[in-house]
């Protein structure tokens, strides 16, 4: 009798462990954030010197040393270097943009123009280069595309739309002269729209490349609008003709503005469909397609920076405020849990659908600590090797990254 209790309780655990991991499977089947397993320490398998990095693209890591002299890429698999080169830019940086390295920063040998230089993944070749004819003051992405803009030494305001991977300038824009000049300027950068304010002003639309008025640069055309879809509802990005930010909330047909801008939700499992989260003057809200905020968090006292979305898993959102990790029910606001990282850098954490890990400073050191979002409890905390600042992030098979802003480290599961 006895033995068949015990068969029937061990049956009974058996489909209850089997209906959780039906469940967490069914929750993160669109997930596009996961990391390896989270459920013991995950083990460095390779540890290399790095300033910053890059990107990953494919089987590689691209970084920077960390006296910023080089540009390096090493295998995911083994941290092996396959190539190495100076950093082709001066006074600049380099990122990973639409599958290509691009450098961007002062020409070696001219500090009065600027370069941008695409860099084979794979083995560090140059694809492409554009020089720039002055200074450049704002860059940011269009598409596939990277957009600069900024003077030249007449004055104007110049501004071209660059492709990374072809080389082909899609479009190139420039004002007056003596637009720019030795007064106070200031270079302003919207959605859809880029503007100096100097000894004139001038603005240019960021899809075409054509003059926009300076009082109403929002009247040009935004390429590809962030859009979130709620149901039969949808909030899409777009811009008032005066240039501020604007989410247009669709539901049955109806209308509503809300002030702010779109903001990306990192997505550790389908907590992340249809979660419209709306950034504006320091604030993060959740707001549904009748416009209404159900939830609001407003910057921290202690933090620089608004706060915003780490990664979204088992309903649970994890945002960064400061150098805390907040965690709140995605869809009523309410806090579940907080960890001081203690580390003066943005919180970060990572997540395997069911655990949530991230980085923690206590009197015992640097760990890498995983916890059940829900209630934070903690379920393992692991050593890692000390340092001023710790940030995770994830490589494309799941690896979880840590960079300290003189390592970069590989963690995967032991064995």
């Amino acid at each position: 009798m006895a033995a068949a209790v015990a068969a029937a309780a061990l049956a009974a655990v058996v489909l209850v462990d089997a209906h959780a991991a039906a469940t967490v499977a069914a929750r993160t089947r669109d997930a596009v954030a996961l990391s390896t397993s989270l459920a013991v320490p995950p083990a460095v398998v390779w540890q290399v010197a790095a300033g910053t990095v890059a990107g990953t693209v494919d089987d590689v890591v691209v970084l920077t040393d960390p006296d910023g002299t080089h540009v390096t890429a090493v295998g995911l698999d083994d941290g092996a270097t396959r190539w190495s080169h100076p950093i082709p830019v001066d006074q600049g940086g380099c990122s990973v943009h639409s599958g290509v390295v691009v450098c961007l920063g002062t020409t070696p040998g001219d500090a009065t123009t600027s370069s941008v230089v695409s860099l084979d993944p794979r083995s560090g070749a140059e694809l492409h280069s554009l020089l720039w004819p002055g200074a450049y003051a704002l860059t940011t992405r269009v598409g596939d595309d990277l957009v600069l803009v900024g003077s030249d030494d007449a004055g104007r305001m110049v501004a071209a739309r660059w492709s990374p991977t072809s080389g082909a300038t899609v479009w190139a824009y420039r004002s007056a002269a003596d637009v720019v000049g030795p007064v106070p300027t200031a270079w302003e950068l919207g959605t859809g729209w880029a503007r100096v304010s100097s000894r004139s002003r001038a603005a240019v639309s960021l899809a075409t490349g054509r003059a926009v008025p300076v009082d109403a640069p929002g009247q040009g055309p935004l390429e590809d609008p962030t859009t979130v879809r709620t149901g039969a509802g949808v909030l899409v990005q777009t811009t008032a003709p005066a240039g501020s930010d604007l989410v247009l909330a669709v539901s049955r047909g109806v209308e509503h503005e809300v002030t702010g801008t779109l903001v990306p939700v990192p997505a550790g499992d389908r907590t992340a469909r249809g979660l419209a989260l709306v950034g504006s003057d320091g604030t993060l809200a959740r707001v549904d397609d009748s416009g209404r905020a159900h939830w609001r968090l407003l910057t921290a006292t202690w933090a620089s920076v608004a706060p915003y979305p780490v990664l979204a898993v088992d309903g649970v959102l994890a945002v960064s405020q400061g150098d805390t990790l907040l965690t709140i029910d995605a869809l009523d606001g309410r806090t579940l849990w907080s960890a001081p990282t203690g580390v003066p850098a943005a919180a970060s954490a990572v997540s395997d659908g069911t655990l949530l890990a991230h980085v923690e400073r206590s009197a015992a050191g640097l760990a890498l600590v995983a916890r059940l979002p829900r209630t934070g409890t903690v379920v393992w905390r692991d050593p890692l090797p000390d340092a001023s600042v710790a940030r995770l992030a994830l490589a494309p098979d799941g690896t979880v990254l840590v960079t300290t802003g003189s390592d970069l480290l590989a963690l995967r599961p032991p064995g």
